[in-house]
């Protein structure tokens, strides 16, 4: 590689980072959201970077990040959030790397091969279904464990193309840092065999004995092996997660062509307003690329390009690890589970409009506007994480400016505003880390409703020891209600009655003069004045 070469490569990492901080601008400032405070409360008081913040998950190189950016940036969000962007644009930069790679086994030209590339690396940098990993602080586990996963991947196929076998073991190292950082890349050895399966059958004059495949990925496989045994000897599981015979281990065949289905919705299209109409789109793109596809087949007498089939396999081996989750399909909650996926579908929605459009003139016109598309999707979609943070920040200064209580009781708390969480959890641990810790002797929150303008109003009105809370808001709802646990010093301190969509009852028991009553209502924790 010449002088100028290298300089070009390193002037283009440099692009991709001004506008991995130019798509993400407004978020840079937002406030910590949810499971941000656990994490840090966790770090900052409890356990060392080999169990912090891991709950049933083991996650180490996550938690050594987040101690990182806590030694530089205390709790200025800001800083944590540009660990994100830079990751994120890291990756970014990556794909642009691997397509080439990719690209180069499937004879294209120099120049098509590097336009092509140059697009999947931006295309994957504006997906609007990447916001919930890069906007939320916490989504990290998931642009970090996908970077070490795509570089390990990148000197795979330095590897294959080059064949210099040093590069292996660099690879399986990466391999294992990504699995300390996210369980969910143990697809990578199986988008390895399928690749060597690939690569074996392009090669018209191969004399390789068909075992061959097998080698490089058993290495790989030693490595997860390795892994696993870690992960057992430290939390005493293989499994963990979200639970096994629960979640992840709970197979249902429709519901996992369902997921994929889903998955594959909301990894190229942004949250619609509802189901039907993206299904309905979906359907509507799939079958014009599909018409498309054979209409240039058979039109220009063109063969479709092997890479294809290993893209899109590539894709579905890299969702079975989370294949029994959640996404949702008007939000953005769920959507972090397709980040390291969208690695392949950025590069597969490449290659195949650039095979179907055949005029380059054309070609330029649908990029412009899929990336006019996207832009804007971005936009709105860290607008809305933007609005949680600034709603997270004023519940957390509208609490501490409130008088010390002996109980603090929280009638409702925001879980989440279009998709993006509040305080789904942590709200205890924000109050012990930028509060004071002594102000209440408990917190107890009593529902969790979603929020969909940062002026939603809640009525609360007392009759005769009864409150009755109702969203006036038609669209927000209550979420989940909290019961007290048994051995709980105040599990009898409320009950809930008449619980329905947009309204319940609350009872509280044993209130003294020390005791504080608040709500959320129009951005704010209101104090209910007895």
């Amino acid at each position: 590689m010449t002088t100028t070469t290298t300089r070009f490569y390193y002037i283009l990492f440099l692009i991709f980072v001004f506008c991995g901080f130019l798509v993400y601008a407004q978020i840079i400032t937002s406030f910590f959201l949810s499971d941000d405070f656990i994490s840090l409360y966790e770090i900052r008081n409890v356990s060392p970077f080999w169990t912090a913040a891991q709950g049933p998950f083991f996650r180490p190189l996550l938690s050594l990040s987040l101690i990182c950016d806590h030694t530089m940036w205390s709790l200025n969000a800001t800083g944590y959030h540009a660990t994100n962007i830079i990751i994120h644009s890291i990756n970014s930069y990556l794909v642009f790397l691997i397509t080439i790679l990719l690209l180069n086994t499937s004879s294209s030209h120099e120049k098509r091969t590097w336009t092509l590339a140059l697009l999947s690396g931006f295309i994957f940098l504006i997906l609007p279904s990447h916001t919930e990993a890069v906007a939320w602080i916490s989504g990290r586990t998931d642009v970090i464990a996908a970077f070490f996963c795509i570089l390990s991947f990148y000197l795979y196929l330095l590897y294959k193309q080059h064949s210099k076998v040093w590069y292996v073991p660099i690879s399986i190292l990466l391999f294992f840092c990504a699995l300390l950082s996210k369980e969910s890349v143990i697809a990578l050895p199986f988008v390895i065999l399928a690749y060597e399966v690939y690569s074996y059958c392009i090669k018209r004059t191969n004399s390789r004995n068909r075992t061959s495949v097998l080698y490089v990925p058993l290495l790989y496989c030693c490595a997860l092996a390795l892994y696993l045994l870690t992960r057992f000897a430290v939390i005493g599981t293989i499994i963990g997660g979200y639970g096994g015979g629960k979640v992840h281990l709970n197979v249902h065949l429709l519901r996992i062509f369902r997921n994929v289905f889903f998955y594959s919705m909301r990894t190229f299209l942004p949250p619609m307003p509802d189901m039907f109409t993206i299904v309905l789109i979906f359907i509507g793109i799939v079958s014009v690329v599909i018409l498309l596809i054979a209409w240039s087949a058979s039109r220009w007498s063109l063969r479709i390009p092997t890479i294809l089939y290993f893209l899109a396999i590539a894709f579905i081996i890299s969702l079975v690890p989370v294949i029994n989750l959640g996404i949702s399909l008007i939000t953005t909650q769920g959507e972090r589970f397709i980040y390291l996926p969208s690695l392949f579908f950025s590069i597969l929605m490449i290659v195949v409009l650039d095979y179907i459009i055949r005029n380059r003139r054309y070609f330029t016109i649908v990029f412009i506007c899929l990336f006019l598309f996207y832009g804007v999707s971005i936009y709105f979609a860290n607008k809305n994480w933007r609005t949680a943070g600034s709603i997270s920040k004023q519940i957390l200064y509208s609490l501490k400016a409130i008088e010390g209580a002996d109980r603090l009781f929280i009638i409702n708390l925001p879980d989440n505003t279009h998709g993006a969480y509040i305080y789904r959890n942590g709200i205890r641990e924000a109050l012990s880390l930028f509060g004071n810790t002594d102000q209440f002797k408990n917190v107890i929150t009593i529902s969790f409703n979603n929020v969909y303008d940062m002026d939603d109003v809640v009525e609360v009105q007392e009759r005769f020891g009864l409150y009755s809370v109702r969203l006036l808001n038609p669209r927000a709802s209550f979420i989940r209600f909290s019961k007290p646990q048994k051995g709980d010093t105040d599990s009898g301190s409320f009950e809930i009655e008449n619980a329905e969509k947009r309204s319940f009852d609350l009872r509280l028991k044993n209130l003294n003069h020390n005791d504080k009553l608040v709500y959320y209502s129009s951005g704010i924790m209101e104090l209910y004045r007895f």
